[in-house]
Protein backbone atom coordinates (compact mmCIF):
# COMPACT_ATOMS: atom_id res chain seq x y z
CA UNK A 1 0.00 0.00 0.00
CA UNK A 2 1.38 3.73 -0.60
CA UNK A 3 1.45 5.92 1.94
CA UNK A 4 -1.61 7.88 2.96
CA UNK A 5 -1.31 11.49 2.72
CA UNK A 6 -1.95 13.39 5.98
CA UNK A 7 -2.54 16.82 7.34
CA UNK A 8 -1.92 17.79 10.73
CA UNK A 9 -3.72 20.96 12.00
CA UNK A 10 -1.82 22.40 14.89
CA UNK A 11 -4.22 25.11 14.68
CA UNK A 12 -7.12 23.17 16.48
CA UNK A 13 -4.83 22.39 19.43
CA UNK A 14 -5.48 25.78 20.83
CA UNK A 15 -3.92 26.01 23.60
CA UNK A 16 -0.84 24.11 22.11
CA UNK A 17 -1.55 21.30 24.91
CA UNK A 18 -0.02 18.85 22.49
CA UNK A 19 4.13 19.23 22.23
CA UNK A 20 5.17 16.68 19.52
CA UNK A 21 3.37 17.67 16.33
CA UNK A 22 6.59 17.67 14.27
CA UNK A 23 7.65 13.93 15.25
CA UNK A 24 4.03 13.17 13.63
CA UNK A 25 5.40 15.23 10.40
CA UNK A 26 8.61 13.38 11.23
CA UNK A 27 7.20 9.49 11.37
CA UNK A 28 4.07 10.14 8.95
CA UNK A 29 5.45 10.06 5.49
CA UNK A 30 3.42 11.81 2.92
CA UNK A 31 2.19 14.62 5.85
CA UNK A 32 2.49 18.21 6.62
CA UNK A 33 1.78 20.49 9.18
CA UNK A 34 -0.64 23.12 8.99
CA UNK A 35 -0.86 26.05 11.37
CA UNK A 36 -3.09 28.05 10.03
CA UNK A 37 -7.32 27.81 9.64
CA UNK A 38 -7.20 26.54 6.22
CA UNK A 39 -8.56 22.86 5.42
CA UNK A 40 -7.25 20.88 2.37
CA UNK A 41 -8.21 17.64 1.43
CA UNK A 42 -6.14 14.67 2.73
CA UNK A 43 -5.97 10.99 3.22
CA UNK A 44 -5.80 11.40 7.19
CA UNK A 45 -6.23 14.83 8.91
CA UNK A 46 -5.21 14.86 12.46
CA UNK A 47 -6.73 16.93 15.06
CA UNK A 48 -6.38 18.00 18.45
CA UNK A 49 -10.10 16.71 20.77
CA UNK A 50 -13.55 16.61 19.23
CA UNK A 51 -16.14 18.50 18.34
CA UNK A 52 -19.37 18.58 21.23
CA UNK A 53 -22.57 17.56 20.04
CA UNK A 54 -24.47 19.56 22.14
CA UNK A 55 -25.64 23.22 21.61
CA UNK A 56 -24.46 25.81 24.85
CA UNK A 57 -27.47 27.23 26.68
CA UNK A 58 -27.80 30.13 28.47
CA UNK A 59 -25.29 30.94 31.07
CA UNK A 60 -22.67 28.43 29.69
CA UNK A 61 -19.56 30.32 27.78
CA UNK A 62 -19.39 28.70 24.03
CA UNK A 63 -16.13 27.37 23.01
CA UNK A 64 -14.08 29.88 20.70
CA UNK A 65 -16.17 29.97 17.25
CA UNK A 66 -13.78 30.12 14.89
CA UNK A 67 -11.98 26.56 16.39
CA UNK A 68 -15.27 25.48 16.75
CA UNK A 69 -16.03 26.00 13.23
CA UNK A 70 -12.70 24.82 11.56
CA UNK A 71 -13.10 21.58 13.59
CA UNK A 72 -16.22 20.99 11.94
CA UNK A 73 -15.53 21.59 8.53
CA UNK A 74 -12.05 19.18 8.56
CA UNK A 75 -14.80 16.27 10.18
CA UNK A 76 -17.57 16.88 7.74
CA UNK A 77 -15.50 17.39 4.65
CA UNK A 78 -13.26 14.46 5.59
CA UNK A 79 -15.73 12.36 6.43
CA UNK A 80 -17.96 13.38 3.58
CA UNK A 81 -15.05 12.70 1.25
CA UNK A 82 -14.80 9.07 2.60
CA UNK A 83 -11.78 10.07 3.99
CA UNK A 84 -10.22 9.81 7.73
CA UNK A 85 -10.04 12.13 10.87
CA UNK A 86 -7.71 11.10 13.65
CA UNK A 87 -8.43 12.65 17.09
CA UNK A 88 -6.10 13.35 20.09
CA UNK A 89 -7.48 13.12 23.21
CA UNK A 90 -6.86 12.81 26.94
CA UNK A 91 -5.30 9.89 28.27
CA UNK A 92 -7.87 7.62 30.60
CA UNK A 93 -5.02 7.23 32.87
CA UNK A 94 -3.97 10.97 32.96
CA UNK A 95 -4.36 10.92 36.98
CA UNK A 96 -1.41 8.40 37.24
CA UNK A 97 0.44 10.80 34.97
CA UNK A 98 0.14 14.25 37.18
CA UNK A 99 3.77 15.39 35.81
CA UNK A 100 3.43 14.31 32.68
CA UNK A 101 6.59 12.26 32.13
CA UNK A 102 5.00 9.85 30.19
CA UNK A 103 2.53 11.81 28.33
CA UNK A 104 -0.02 9.15 27.06
CA UNK A 105 -2.70 10.37 25.35
CA UNK A 106 -5.53 8.91 23.52
CA UNK A 107 -5.95 7.63 19.67
CA UNK A 108 -8.87 7.44 18.12
CA UNK A 109 -10.36 7.24 14.38
CA UNK A 110 -13.42 8.64 12.84
CA UNK A 111 -14.86 9.41 16.21
CA UNK A 112 -14.54 9.69 19.61
CA UNK A 113 -17.09 7.97 21.59
CA UNK A 114 -16.77 4.08 21.99
CA UNK A 115 -19.43 3.20 19.34
CA UNK A 116 -18.33 5.23 17.01
CA UNK A 117 -14.23 5.83 16.78
CA UNK A 118 -12.00 3.01 15.56
CA UNK A 119 -9.57 2.25 18.61
CA UNK A 120 -6.89 0.04 17.17
CA UNK A 121 -8.09 -2.79 19.65
CA UNK A 122 -9.39 -5.19 16.98
CA UNK A 123 -6.29 -7.20 17.06
CA UNK A 124 -5.00 -6.64 21.47
CA UNK A 125 -1.29 -6.49 21.98
CA UNK A 126 -1.48 -7.81 26.02
CA UNK A 127 2.36 -6.57 26.28
CA UNK A 128 0.62 -2.56 25.46
CA UNK A 129 -1.59 -2.66 28.72
CA UNK A 130 1.65 -3.90 30.89
CA UNK A 131 3.71 -1.24 29.80
CA UNK A 132 1.18 1.36 30.68
CA UNK A 133 0.66 -0.33 33.97
CA UNK A 134 4.53 -0.05 34.69
CA UNK A 135 5.32 3.04 33.26
CA UNK A 136 2.46 4.86 35.78
CA UNK A 137 2.80 2.55 38.17
CA UNK A 138 -0.96 1.23 37.85
CA UNK A 139 -2.57 -0.92 40.16
CA UNK A 140 -5.97 -2.64 39.74
CA UNK A 141 -7.52 -2.78 43.14
CA UNK A 142 -9.90 -5.75 43.77
CA UNK A 143 -13.80 -4.43 43.84
CA UNK A 144 -14.57 -3.13 47.29
CA UNK A 145 -17.21 -4.08 49.00
CA UNK A 146 -17.60 -1.36 51.80
CA UNK A 147 -17.95 2.57 51.66
CA UNK A 148 -20.33 5.11 52.81
CA UNK A 149 -20.55 7.99 50.43
CA UNK A 150 -21.85 8.53 46.90
CA UNK A 151 -18.82 10.25 44.87
CA UNK A 152 -20.59 12.66 42.44
CA UNK A 153 -18.36 13.62 39.40
CA UNK A 154 -18.93 16.85 37.32
CA UNK A 155 -17.57 17.48 34.15
CA UNK A 156 -16.45 20.07 31.54
CA UNK A 157 -19.81 22.05 30.34
CA UNK A 158 -18.47 22.34 26.89
CA UNK A 159 -16.68 18.71 26.66
CA UNK A 160 -17.54 16.64 23.76
CA UNK A 161 -18.75 13.68 25.85
CA UNK A 162 -20.97 16.18 27.88
CA UNK A 163 -24.66 15.89 26.11
CA UNK A 164 -27.28 17.05 28.55
CA UNK A 165 -29.43 19.11 26.52
CA UNK A 166 -30.30 20.86 30.04
CA UNK A 167 -26.66 21.66 30.88
CA UNK A 168 -24.38 20.33 34.23
CA UNK A 169 -26.31 22.14 36.76
CA UNK A 170 -29.27 21.02 35.74
CA UNK A 171 -27.99 17.53 35.16
CA UNK A 172 -27.04 17.60 38.67
CA UNK A 173 -29.85 18.73 40.24
CA UNK A 174 -31.87 15.99 38.65
CA UNK A 175 -29.16 13.51 39.89
CA UNK A 176 -29.51 14.24 43.69
CA UNK A 177 -33.06 14.07 43.67
CA UNK A 178 -32.34 10.70 41.83
CA UNK A 179 -29.94 9.36 44.27
CA UNK A 180 -32.21 10.46 47.33
CA UNK A 181 -34.62 8.81 45.71
CA UNK A 182 -32.88 4.93 46.33
CA UNK A 183 -30.25 5.22 49.25
CA UNK A 184 -29.60 7.70 52.18
CA UNK A 185 -25.85 7.33 51.79
CA UNK A 186 -23.56 11.31 52.04
CA UNK A 187 -23.66 12.50 48.60
CA UNK A 188 -20.03 14.33 48.17
CA UNK A 189 -19.56 16.14 44.84
CA UNK A 190 -16.79 16.37 42.66
CA UNK A 191 -15.99 19.75 40.65
CA UNK A 192 -14.26 19.03 37.47
CA UNK A 193 -10.60 20.48 38.04
CA UNK A 194 -10.12 22.62 34.91
CA UNK A 195 -14.06 23.89 35.56
CA UNK A 196 -14.01 26.35 38.48
CA UNK A 197 -16.63 28.20 36.96
CA UNK A 198 -18.90 25.85 38.14
CA UNK A 199 -18.59 26.69 42.26
CA UNK A 200 -21.45 29.17 43.04
CA UNK A 201 -23.65 27.46 41.09
CA UNK A 202 -22.86 23.97 42.79
CA UNK A 203 -23.19 25.46 46.37
CA UNK A 204 -26.61 27.30 45.17
CA UNK A 205 -28.13 23.50 44.40
CA UNK A 206 -26.54 21.71 47.69
CA UNK A 207 -27.80 24.91 49.93
CA UNK A 208 -31.91 24.46 48.03
CA UNK A 209 -31.27 20.82 48.67
CA UNK A 210 -30.21 21.33 52.30
CA UNK A 211 -34.08 20.49 53.88
CA UNK A 212 -35.52 18.90 50.84
CA UNK A 213 -33.81 15.75 50.72
CA UNK A 214 -32.32 13.33 53.54
CA UNK A 215 -28.46 12.76 52.64
CA UNK A 216 -26.12 14.71 53.39
CA UNK A 217 -24.42 16.37 50.72
CA UNK A 218 -21.05 18.35 50.66
CA UNK A 219 -18.55 19.55 47.43
CA UNK A 220 -14.82 18.23 48.00
CA UNK A 221 -11.60 20.47 46.54
CA UNK A 222 -9.70 17.68 46.79
CA UNK A 223 -6.85 18.05 43.79
CA UNK A 224 -6.74 14.31 43.10
CA UNK A 225 -9.45 11.69 42.44
CA UNK A 226 -7.95 9.42 44.76
CA UNK A 227 -8.61 11.24 47.66
CA UNK A 228 -12.56 11.45 47.21
CA UNK A 229 -12.33 7.66 46.40
CA UNK A 230 -11.39 6.54 49.16
CA UNK A 231 -14.32 5.27 51.43
CA UNK A 232 -16.64 5.69 48.13
CA UNK A 233 -19.07 3.30 48.10
CA UNK A 234 -19.64 4.18 44.44
CA UNK A 235 -18.73 6.62 41.91
CA UNK A 236 -21.55 8.43 39.77
CA UNK A 237 -20.62 10.31 36.52
CA UNK A 238 -22.21 11.27 33.30
CA UNK A 239 -19.99 10.01 30.91
CA UNK A 240 -16.27 11.26 32.13
CA UNK A 241 -12.56 9.51 32.64
CA UNK A 242 -13.28 9.30 36.70
CA UNK A 243 -15.79 6.39 35.09
CA UNK A 244 -12.20 4.86 34.44
CA UNK A 245 -10.20 5.51 37.40
CA UNK A 246 -13.03 4.34 39.61
CA UNK A 247 -13.18 0.99 38.35
CA UNK A 248 -9.29 0.80 38.18
CA UNK A 249 -9.34 1.53 42.15
CA UNK A 250 -12.04 -0.90 42.32
CA UNK A 251 -14.90 1.57 43.27
CA UNK A 252 -18.61 0.57 41.19
CA UNK A 253 -19.62 3.05 38.52
CA UNK A 254 -23.06 4.73 37.42
CA UNK A 255 -22.92 5.71 34.11
CA UNK A 256 -25.64 8.32 33.27
CA UNK A 257 -25.16 9.06 29.62
CA UNK A 258 -28.67 8.50 27.73
CA UNK A 259 -26.73 6.58 25.19
CA UNK A 260 -24.11 4.53 27.72
CA UNK A 261 -22.98 3.02 25.11
CA UNK A 262 -20.53 5.71 23.83
CA UNK A 263 -19.16 6.12 27.17
CA UNK A 264 -15.26 3.53 27.51
CA UNK A 265 -16.39 2.63 30.55
CA UNK A 266 -19.93 1.09 29.77
CA UNK A 267 -18.97 -2.78 30.11
CA UNK A 268 -17.76 -2.38 33.54
CA UNK A 269 -20.17 0.19 34.58
CA UNK A 270 -23.99 0.10 36.01
CA UNK A 271 -26.65 2.32 34.53
CA UNK A 272 -29.69 2.17 36.78
CA UNK A 273 -29.31 4.22 39.74
CA UNK A 274 -32.11 1.59 41.35
CA UNK A 275 -28.87 -0.96 42.05
CA UNK A 276 -26.70 1.44 43.79
CA UNK A 277 -26.94 -0.77 46.87
CA UNK A 278 -26.02 -3.72 45.02
CA UNK A 279 -23.89 -2.76 42.19
CA UNK A 280 -22.42 -4.76 39.57
CA UNK A 281 -19.18 -5.42 39.59
CA UNK A 282 -17.86 -7.30 36.42
CA UNK A 283 -14.92 -9.78 36.36
CA UNK A 284 -13.14 -8.91 32.96
CA UNK A 285 -12.09 -5.73 33.59
CA UNK A 286 -7.70 -6.90 32.66
CA UNK A 287 -9.79 -7.72 28.82
CA UNK A 288 -11.62 -4.39 29.46
CA UNK A 289 -8.36 -2.47 30.54
CA UNK A 290 -6.12 -3.96 27.59
CA UNK A 291 -8.51 -3.05 24.65
CA UNK A 292 -7.98 0.67 26.43
CA UNK A 293 -4.17 0.63 26.24
CA UNK A 294 -4.50 0.06 22.66
CA UNK A 295 -5.69 3.54 21.72
CA UNK A 296 -2.96 5.23 23.98
CA UNK A 297 0.45 6.12 22.77
CA UNK A 298 3.01 8.20 24.65
CA UNK A 299 5.33 10.71 23.50
CA UNK A 300 8.19 7.97 23.09
CA UNK A 301 6.41 5.79 21.55
CA UNK A 302 5.58 8.55 18.40
CA UNK A 303 9.08 9.21 17.83
CA UNK A 304 9.06 5.58 17.68
CA UNK A 305 6.35 5.38 15.03
CA UNK A 306 4.34 3.14 17.13
CA UNK A 307 1.55 5.26 16.40
CA UNK A 308 2.00 5.96 12.58
CA UNK A 309 2.02 2.05 12.67
CA UNK A 310 -1.26 1.93 13.94
CA UNK A 311 -2.60 4.03 11.35
CA UNK A 312 -0.85 2.22 8.41
CA UNK A 313 -2.56 -0.62 10.09
CA UNK A 314 -6.06 1.18 9.96
CA UNK A 315 -5.87 2.14 6.36
CA UNK A 316 -4.69 -1.43 5.46
CA UNK A 317 -7.92 -2.72 6.60
CA UNK A 318 -10.04 -0.51 4.93
CA UNK A 319 -13.24 0.79 5.34
CA UNK A 320 -12.34 -0.28 9.08
CA UNK A 321 -14.88 2.23 11.32
CA UNK A 322 -16.93 0.74 14.30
Amino acid sequence: MQHFSTNVYSSTDRNGKFKKYDDIIKTFPNSRLIKEINYSESDLAIIYSWMTERKSIAGEKPAKTSIKMFKKEIINKQLKSSNHVMAIDNSLFVYKDQSYRYNYLRYSMDGVYANTGYYFDRDVDKTRWETIKKDLSIEVKPWRKSGNHVLLCLQRTNGFSFNYEKGIINWLTQTILDISKVTDRKIVIRKHPGDGRLHTAVEHVMASYKTKIKNMIRATSNTRIEEDLKDAWCCIVYNSSPSVVSTIEGIPVFLLDLDPKKSQAYPMSNINLGLIENPDMPDNRQEWLERLAMSHFSYDDIGKGLLYKAAYKFFEEKNARV
